[in-house]
């Protein structure tokens, strides 16, 4: 009976971290700033960034060097299956990707400035107008959660200098990396039948 109690309480925490939010959030204020959060961790860009090239440095590179070195040079039709496996590839991340992905918009606010009154109209304009069709082009294609309150695009006719902050959360569940990743699996088949 102890080990039914042990296996349903590994199955429901299985459960729990499979469909739990992850979320990535994407900031810009004077400098980007990118954060993962998954239930109660938080891990900041740096930190991934100092963990992926601490497992990098252990790694021997003379020998990688070495056998790079020795495979022989490819022809352009080699580079060509490579460049259509990568697109068919991304194609294929990017279709399940975006079936469930949530992605919500914090908040969007520009102020547009130059040295020339006029020039700064133009690029308020033609900015504001990129703006905003970026985003309905985001919403016709994912679940994108906006708020044309926070979307804030303004010339400033007294200041030389144009200013932009950014905050962009997108939420996936593991569960959902799973799905999109076994849909990988037909694109990397048929790439090992073709060899």
């Amino acid at each position: 009976m102890i080990v039914l109690y042990i296996f349903l309480t590994l199955l429901l925490l299985v459960l729990l971290l499979l469909f739990s939010s992850l979320s990535f959030i994407f900031e810009y204020n004077e400098k980007f700033t990118f954060k993962l959060r998954f239930l109660f961790i938080t891990l900041k860009g740096e930190k991934i960034l100092s963990l992926i090239e601490s497992n990098n440095s252990n790694s021997d590179n003379s020998e990688k060097i070495k056998k790079l070195q020795k495979k022989k040079k490819k022809t352009l039709a080699d580079i060509t299956d490579l460049v259509l496996f990568i697109l068919e590839l991304i194609k294929a991340i990017f279709a399940e990707f975006l079936k469930y992905a949530r992605i919500k918009l914090c908040y969007i606010e520009v102020k547009i400035a130059s040295e020339d009154a006029a020039s700064t109209a133009l690029l308020y304009g033609a900015t504001s107008t990129a703006i905003y069709t970026g985003l309905e082009f985001l919403d016709s294609f994912v679940s994108f959660s906006k708020n044309y309150k926070k979307v804030l695009v303004y010339p400033d006719f007294t200041s030389t200098e144009p200013k932009a902050k950014l905050k962009i959360v997108i939420k996936l569940k593991p569960i959902h990396l799973i799905l999109a990743a076994m849909h990988l699996l037909p694109v990397l088949a048929s790439q090992k039948k073709g060899k």
